[in-house]
């Protein structure tokens, strides 16, 4: 994949393949620890002992339209290839915990991509998923809940167009701000 952004895309659609009802989307950049650190946190219905052992695998999948699986794979390949590592913690009935980390400075760790893109993708498709986006810069963080959004349009089932601007905007932007903050204090 291109970027970063991508893969947690990928992350985060099985997690609502797995019946999740929360996604934690995590992104946490810091050049001052050289790391970069990616994170979907679930409460869907979690992998059994065996299966987490062959997720890794390509091989492995719980889909039946087709019989490999990619989206682990390719990102633990990315993490190892970028200095890192991908770890899984899940428990079945609990959720999944896929953690990737990455040296922010490694010549060949993609780049981040467009991480607003991301959230507001999987609030197109996924108006009844809870979504948790956590963004950290160092020591700024900034957080958005979709509960907040979906607190105001509770008479319907979908985000209209003008509110997903608005939040791709609003996330793109406290994303830089926390940047900004940082880098104009060095």
């Amino acid at each position: 994949m291109r970027d970063l952004s991508l893969h947690l895309l990928d992350l985060a659609e099985n997690a609502i393949r797995a019946q999740a009802t929360l996604v934690h989307v995590l992104v946490e950049e810091s050049p001052s620890s050289n790391r970069l650190k990616l994170s979907i946190i679930d409460n869907g219905k979690g992998m059994s002992p065996e299966f987490l052992a062959s997720v890794k695998s390509p091989f492995s999948t719980t889909r039946t339209t087709r019989k490999v699986g990619l989206g682990i794979p390719l990102m633990k390949a990315t993490a190892e290839r970028s200095g890192g590592k991908l770890t899984i913690d899940s428990t079945l009935g609990k959720g999944t915990a896929i953690i990737t980390e990455l040296e922010y400075n490694h010549i060949d760790r993609p780049p981040l991509g467009r991480v607003e893109d991301t959230i507001v993708s999987l609030m197109s498709f996924h108006h009844g998923i809870d979504i948790h986006f956590t963004y950290r810069y160092d020591a700024k963080v900034f957080e958005f809940h979709t509960e907040e959004i979906k607190a105001i349009y509770t008479d319907l089932d979908y985000y209209p167009t003008e509110v997903l601007a608005w939040v791709k905007t609003y996330l793109l932007e406290n994303m830089e701000e926390q940047k900004s903050q940082i880098l104009n204090q060095a």
